[in-house]
């Protein structure tokens, strides 16, 4: 209760470099790096780290070139997304119709995050199905009730709380966790590596066994994948509800170390463990 308009959709564009980095890293990771990356990483060993040159160069680019601008425009023109502040500047420039290009963006949005939350919750069931042995189904819909309830009541700055909670959480597991078995149980990195060339000598070459051509694909095509992370609005939005310009310095730090850590956890051959 008496939250203005602007407050509810973006937190009063109050948040500073930790949460912001934080919320966009686990906003953007989420179940497909803690669920499909390990699982991908489990499957084809070292060949999955070519994702990781990729998101970083990914967030170089995004943080160096569109976040400052992003921030610095939606707040000139008071727009509260990314759709928002797609229809303000272009009715700035060309005179457009206003609410047909929300409504584009709108749909645009509808069709490819459908998909992408649906993934989301169905790492979301999976996980307490394993974690708690309640039935997937059950806890895909409790997963469900719990973020929409959270995001109605509470409005962005839940959000970006919750995201921030759970991108530490991740963090801390993908560190730690590696560490724990590398170090602890297989006694160093030496005997880490000779048990998973045991296991599958491919698992440490550079493509899964990939040679000439296919080598080349293989990587370019898990780099790209990393590059094609610019620009993209659940993300984006981070940008434009941080604080001042000082604030995204710090978030271009914080979000490098939190994706180098998290894709590093993620990709580490898992399959010894």
């Amino acid at each position: 209760g008496g939250k203005t308009e602007e407050e509810y959709y973006t937190g009063g564009r109050s948040f500073g470099a930790l949460p912001t980095a934080i919320s966009a890293g686990a906003t953007n990771g989420s179940g497909w790096l803690f669920i499909g990356a390990c699982g991908w990483s489990y499957t084809v060993g070292a060949a999955s780290m070519w994702m990781l040159p990729g998101f970083v160069l990914g967030f170089i680019i995004e943080n160096a070139l569109i976040a400052p601008r992003l921030r610095y425009q939606s707040n000139k023109l008071g727009a509260m997304s990314v759709s928002d502040f797609l229809a303000k500047k272009l009715d700035d420039q060309w005179k457009t119709i206003n609410t047909a290009v929300r409504l584009v963006a709108a749909l645009i949005l509808v069709f490819f995050f459908l998909p992408y939350m649906s993934t989301q919750l169905m790492a979301a069931g999976k996980t307490m199905q394993v974690v708690t042995g309640i039935n997937y189904t059950l806890g895909l819909v409790l997963s469900a009730v719990f973020v929409t309830a959270y995001c109605f009541v509470g409005g962005y700055k839940s959000v970006i709380y919750t995201d921030m909670l759970q991108g530490l959480l991740m963090a801390f597991i993908l560190l730690f966790i590696p560490m724990y078995f590398i170090l602890i149980r297989f006694g160093g990195w030496h005997s880490f590596w000779k048990t998973i060339n045991d296991i599958d000598p491919l698992m440490l070459t550079s493509a899964y066994g990939a040679k000439g051509g296919a080598l080349i694909s293989f990587a370019l095509g898990w780099v790209l994948y990393g590059v094609g992370n610019i620009g993209q609005p659940h993300i984006s939005q981070r940008y434009i509800t941080a604080r001042n310009d000082k604030t995204l310095k710090g978030v271009a730090y914080i979000s490098l170390g939190w994706m180098i850590i998290a894709m590093t956890g993620s990709n580490l051959p898992s399959r010894a463990s």
